[in-house]
C-alpha cells in the first residue's frame, strides 16, 4: 500500500519529532536501512505521515529537528531557557511567582536584549511544563481558624493523647493537605503568573 503523498502539517512539532526519533532508532537496528518500510510502519502506527526522505536525511545527520535548527534565532539558548523554567518552578513553589512583566526583565538580564511581544507565547509553547495562571489565595475561614487559642488547644489535646497512649515522639508525624500557597494570596489581582 503506497503512503499518501500529501504532507500532514497540522500536527504538533514535538509529536512529529518523537516519531522521527522512533524511526531513527528502528533504522539503527537494521543492517541495511529500509526507509520506505519504516516510514510505512510509522504511518500505520501513528497515522502521521513522515516522508522517507525526511526520515533518511535525519538518520544520516543531514538535517536537524526544527527546534535545533532555529535555536540560533531564539532570544535565549536551550540551556538558558531550561534554567529559566527551573527558576520559574522554584519561585512558584516558594510563593513568589513571576508575572509577564517580571519574566521579560529576567529574560533581558539573561541575554541582554529586550524580548518582543510574542516572545512569551512562543516561550510557553516550547516549554509545556509551565503555564500562565491566576493564583488562589488563602480562604478567610482558614485564616480565622488559625489563631493562638485554637492552636494551643490543638496541641494540648495532642499532648494528652500522646501521653495517655504512650506514643513515642519518633512516631508523631505532621501532614498538611494544603501545601504551599502559590502566588502569595494575590487572588484579587487579575494579573497572571507563571506556574508549573
Amino acid at each position: 500500500m503506497p503512503l499518501p503523498r500529501s504532507k500532514t502539517s497540522h500536527h504538533d512539532d514535538s509529536k512529529i519529532e518523537e516519531i522521527i526519533q522512533e524511526g531513527c532508532r528502528v533504522l539503527a537496528l537494521q543492517a541495511k536501512p529500509q526507509y520506505a518500510d519504516v516510514a510505512r510502519q510509522l504511518f500505520e502506527k501513528h497515522s502521521i505521515l513522515v516522508s522517507r526522505y525526511r526520515l533518511r536525511n535525519r538518520f544520516l545527520g543531514k538535517t536537524e529537528s526544527r527546534q535545533a535548527s532555529h535555536e540560533t534565532q531564539q532570544l535565549l539558548s536551550f540551556e538558558q531557557e531550561n534554567v529559566l523554567v527551573d527558576w520559574i518552578k522554584y519561585l512558584s513553589s516558594t510563593g513568589h511567582p513571576l508575572s509577564k512583566r517580571t519574566i521579560r526583565k529576567k529574560a533581558q538580564d539573561l541575554c541582554g536584549k529586550k524580548p518582543s511581544q510574542n516572545w512569551i507565547p512562543l516561550f510557553l509553547k516550547r516549554n509545556p511544563s509551565i503555564k500562565l495562571g491566576k493564583p488562589s489565595g488563602l480562604d478567610p475561614k482558614r485564616a480565622q481558624a488559625f489563631n493562638h487559642t485554637v492552636v494551643s488547644h490543638h496541641f494540648n489535646l495532642l499532648k494528652e493523647i500522646i501521653e495517655k497512649n504512650g506514643i513515642p515522639w519518633e512516631n508523631v508525624y505532621n501532614m498538611d493537605e494544603k501545601g504551599c500557597q502559590r502566588g502569595g494570596g494575590r487572588k484579587a489581582s487579575s494579573q497572571k503568573y507563571f506556574v508549573p
